[in-house]
C-alpha cells in the first residue's frame, strides 16, 4: 500500500542554508581575515577601523543578501519550493509531485513536474531540526541534490521515508 503526505510547502530559508554549506568555510575566513587586517591597520590610521565597521555593517550583510538571492534564484531551488506531495509507491520508491502555487488539499490540481527517488538513489537522510533533507547520491534531471520534507509530516506517516 502507497504512503502519501498531505500538500505541503518548504520555504526557502532552509534550502539557502543546505545550499550554502559548501561556502560557509572559505566565505568565512575571507570575511574574517580581512576585518583582522583592517583592524591591525587601525592601529596606525583610525580611518581603517571606520572601513572595518563599513565592511560588517554594510558589505557583509549586502553579499549575504546577494548571495541568497542566487541561491534561491536556481531554477531547480524554485521548483522544490512549490507545494509539493510525497508518495511512497509499492515498489520502495518516493514519487515527489510539484504542485502550482495556488494549490492545498481541498483544490486539487494535477502537478507540474515529478521526481521519483529510487532507494538506491539516496545518500543520506539528515534530521535537521524542523526539517528532514533527503539527499540523493546522483541528482535527478531539473532537481536539487537534496530534497526538504517538514519532519512532521515524517513523524506523522513514518513509513513514508522507512530505509532509505
Amino acid at each position: 500500500m502507497a504512503s502519501a503526505s498531505d500538500i505541503f510547502r518548504t520555504p526557502a530559508g532552509p534550502y539557502a542554508r543546505i545550499e550554502a554549506r559548501r561556502y560557509y568555510k572559505s566565505v568565512g575566513v575571507i570575511g574574517l581575515s580581512t576585518v583582522v587586517v583592517l583592524v591591525m591597520l587601525s592601529v596606525t590610521d583610525f580611518r581603517f577601523a571606520i572601513v572595518a565597521l563599513m565592511v560588517v555593517c554594510v558589505v557583509i550583510p549586502m553579499l549575504m543578501l546577494l548571495a541568497w538571492l542566487k541561491l534561491t534564484a536556481n531554477p531547480q531551488v524554485q521548483l522544490h519550493m512549490r507545494p509539493q506531495r510525497w508518495t511512497r509507491r509499492p515498489d520502495g520508491a518516493l514519487l515527489v509531485e510539484f504542485f502550482p502555487f495556488a494549490v492545498s488539499d481541498d483544490k486539487p490540481a494535477d502537478p507540474v513536474a515529478t521526481a521519483v527517488i529510487e532507494p538506491d538513489n539516496v545518500d543520506r537522510v539528515e534530521d535537521a531540526g524542523k526539517y528532514t533533507v533527503v539527499h540523493i547520491a546522483e541528482p535527478l534531471p531539473n532537481t536539487c541534490p537534496f530534497f526538504i520534507i517538514p519532519s512532521s509530516i515524517t513523524h506523522e506517516n513514518p513509513t513514508l521515508l522507512l530505509n532509505l
